[in-house]
């Protein structure tokens, strides 16, 4: 850790053994201990923790991973720190700012499946969709109570 910098991470993390569990990603320093980002992992998959900080001090860190369910294994691979100056981290803002890029949909519904007009004329307006209510799992798999 160097003294001005940000740092972004990116990790490939956290398969877990069963269960799902929250898992947090530590830096331990000289000075203590500084949170770098969390996720709920599920078991039987890979999830993806991001996350950054700002370091206020030049100092080796070890990095921990932790959980408070102390039955689960945590697997960690595809590790990726980036250290940024404050300049640079402002510089690529700045340039997120300027492309003016925000991905813009709208809802369906059931109907757009059985209509070619709705269908195209949605295809030249949107690039993004989401399912509407209607088409989303609790509306299309019924449970019979017995």
């Amino acid at each position: 850790m160097e003294l001005g910098h940000q740092l972004v991470s990116s990790l490939r993390i956290v398969s877990i053994n069963h269960g799902e569990a929250p898992v947090t990603a530590v830096f331990k320093t000289v000075s203590g201990f500084i949170p770098a980002g969390a996720i709920v992992a599920e078991a039987n998959c890979w999830s993806m923790l991001k996350g950054g900080l700002t370091v206020n001090f030049s100092s080796l860190a070890q990095l921990y991973f932790e959980s408070k369910n102390t039955s689960v294994e945590i697997w960690v691979d595809s590790i990726f720190l980036q250290p940024f100056t404050e300049e640079e981290w402002k510089s690529h803002q700045d340039q997120s700012i300027e492309k003016k890029y925000f991905p813009l949909g709208c809802a369906i519904e059931k109907n757009i499946l059985t209509n070619q007009a709705y269908q195209n004329w949605f295809l030249s307006q949107f690039k993004y969709a989401t399912f509407g209510n209607e088409m989303k799992w609790a509306s299309t798999e019924y449970t019979v109570l017995m």
